[in-house]
C-alpha cells in the first residue's frame, strides 16, 4: 500500500477508539461525524474501507449489538493491517539506514 494513500487522522481516530479495547455506541457516532466532516478521509485508507460500513450502521439512527460487532471486526482488521504497514515501513527504514 502506498503510504500517500493512508489518512493518518483516521488512524489516530481509530487508535482513540481502540485504546480501551471496547467499541461503544458513542464512539461509532463520533467516527461517523469525523468521516462526514472529512471527505478526504472517506477517500483514503482506512476511511475508504470504514465509511460504507459506518454509513450503513448509522443510517437508521440505531446502532445494534450486531452492527457494533461487525464494525469492531473491521476496525480490528484495519489495526492489524496498520501494524503490518508500520512494520514494513520500519524494515525499509532500517534497511535504508544500513545501506549508508
Amino acid at each position: 500500500m502506498n503510504l500517500d494513500n493512508i489518512h493518518l487522522g483516521t488512524i489516530r481516530k481509530i487508535r482513540e477508539i481502540t485504546e480501551d479495547g471496547k467499541l461503544e455506541v458513542d464512539e461509532v457516532w463520533n467516527l461517523s461525524e469525523y468521516l462526514t466532516a472529512n471527505p478526504d478521509a472517506q477517500q483514503r485508507w482506512p476511511g475508504k474501507k470504514l465509511w460504507p460500513i459506518v454509513e450503513q450502521v448509522v443510517e437508521d439512527n440505531v446502532v445494534t449489538k450486531d452492527e457494533l460487532r461487525m464494525l469492531a471486526v473491521e476496525i480490528a482488521d484495519i489495526e492489524e493491517m496498520r501494524s503490518d504497514i508500520s512494520a514494513d515501513r520500519d524494515t525499509l527504514t532500517c534497511k535504508d539506514v544500513s545501506d549508508l
